[in-house]
């Protein structure tokens, strides 16, 4: 694996009604598990290979207890954060009548319960980011986490942006950066495009991560909510790809749960039978608000504004997909929740 660099191209229940924190299986909640990631020792080619055996297997049912013992034997580090991404049920926290999914805590958020699954099939993946998306981060943690590699191509800016930042902090040598001068995205999904033909054994990633895995585990992953705090009446998120609010629709026990999308991106060209609702400000613009939770100013907290102040009656969820950017000087304060 090659060192990061940046080059230039052309030039148990889970439910707290509290604010205060539940206890997560398998890894202390006094240090991040972010932070986690990036103390993470290299692993030998022979233990990649294992780890990329038993992370598949748990895709196809492969039990906790069986699984875990694996992990530990095989690095004691990674089982821990392995046993939160793969098994915990999510967390899940009441703020203001609303039941909010804590995927925040994750290393790059919800996306990374399927990157994980992606690294255990594919040594190299090729990735056109949004400057501001946090699948960057996602992509790099779950690399370093699977003893993989990751390019992310990214418009070329002055100073690259906390996300890309936190991405080459939580990758090390397991992501290269690439800045495409004039990189609107359709012009960075041709350069990675082009970049992952070019050798063999490079996988290319469709933005938002969308594939028939990404939505096979998020429809898992709403099941475990739903077991937590029963039949959901209003499930509400951010809406940029649709990768997210198709995955869970997919998986939702009742079927007549209303679906809210809030778009802070893209227009979303499927997005299932979710009720879309375009958030004023546009996806490059932080919305500078304060939020019980730790929430992504472009994504997530646009979407908070909207569920909190419009949300209906009976049992709402909220899907806290990203924490904000690694750049605390310009977030503002968190709020007290009710509870």
């Amino acid at each position: 694996m090659s060192i990061h660099r940046v080059s230039f191209l052309g030039t148990a229940p889970r439910f707290s009604s509290q604010t205060k924190s539940v206890a997560s299986a398998g890894v202390s909640e006094e240090v991040a598990l972010t932070d986690q990631v990036s103390t993470l020792s290299p692993l030998s080619k022979a233990q990649t290979q294992a780890l990329s055996d038993i992370i598949r297997s748990v895709y196809l049912g492969a039990p906790r207890k069986a699984v875990l013992p694996r992990l530990r034997q095989l690095d004691p580090g990674r089982a821990a954060l392995l046993d939160e991404i793969l098994f915990a049920p999510p967390r899940v926290e009441r703020h203001e009548g609303v039941f909010v999914v804590r995927d925040d805590r994750l290393p790059g958020g919800t996306k990374s319960r399927f990157f994980v699954h992606l690294f255990s099939q594919h040594d190299h993946v090729v990735y056109p980011s949004t400057t501001w998306g946090g699948a960057q981060v996602a992509l790099a943690a779950m690399a370093r986490l699977t003893g993989k590699h990751v390019t992310l191509f990214v418009a070329k800016r002055q100073q690259l942006h906390p996300r890309t930042l936190e991405a080459i902090r939580l990758g090390g040598p397991h992501v290269t950066v690439k800045q495409v001068p004039h990189g609107f995205l359709n012009v960075l999904e041709s350069h990675a495009k082009r970049f992952s033909t070019a050798a063999p054994g490079r996988h290319y990633l469709e933005v938002g991560g969308k594939s028939s895995l990404a939505e096979s585990v998020l429809a898992r992953v709403i099941k475990q909510v739903e077991d937590q705090v029963g039949p959901i009446d209003e499930l509400w998120s951010a809406a940029a790809s649709g990768v997210l609010t198709r995955g869970l629709q997919a998986g939702l026990k009742n079927p007549k749960t209303k679906i809210i999308g809030v778009q802070v991106g893209m227009d979303i060209a499927d997005p299932g039978r979710a009720k879309i609702i375009r958030h004023p400000k546009r996806l490059e613009q932080e919305l500078r608000m304060a939020t019980p939770f730790p929430s992504c100013a472009n994504y997530d907290r646009k979407a908070w504004e909207l569920c909190r102040d419009r949300h209906g009656a009976g049992t709402v969820v909220f899907w806290n997909v990203l924490g904000p950017s690694n750049n605390p000087s310009r977030e503002p304060k968190r709020t007290r929740s009710d509870g």
